[in-house]
């Protein structure tokens, strides 16, 4: 029976977090850097899929936003912009912000590992 420090055991208690997706910029990225210089970009996808309504199918149309960490923030500003196809593999984070009114607000966000231009 393998031990926990056995690379290969998997243990109840870790968790799976990927997130793997297609979609279009919905806005152009932006680009940031913070105090320590890392360069972030924030990225809007549009990712779309159709659902069955009664007898019908209807188009629905998911917002993910997406952080994008160092080159990789740098390399999306330079070569992407609204409607630009990308895929992205990365893992959900919960983050919490206050907005302009003082409202305590909270949303997932997709963190980046990779962001490749165009779809699978």
């Amino acid at each position: 029976m393998p031990t926990t420090k056995d690379p290969r055991s998997r243990r109840w208690e870790d968790d799976v977090n990927v997130s793997v997706f297609t979609g279009e910029l919905a806005r152009d990225p932006e680009l940031y850097r913070t105090r320590e210089g890392l360069a972030v970009a924030n990225l809007r996808v549009a990712s779309c899929d159709t659902r069955a309504s009664g007898a019908r199918l209807v188009k629905h149309t998911s917002y993910i936003d997406v952080k994008v960490f160092e080159r990789d923030a740098e390399r999306c500003c330079e070569h992407l912009r609204k409607g630009s196809p990308v895929t992205v593999n990365g893992k959900l984070d919960y983050h919490e912000w206050t907005d302009r009114d003082g409202s305590r607000r909270g949303g997932l966000r997709v963190l980046a590992h990779d962001v490749r231009f165009g779809r699978l």
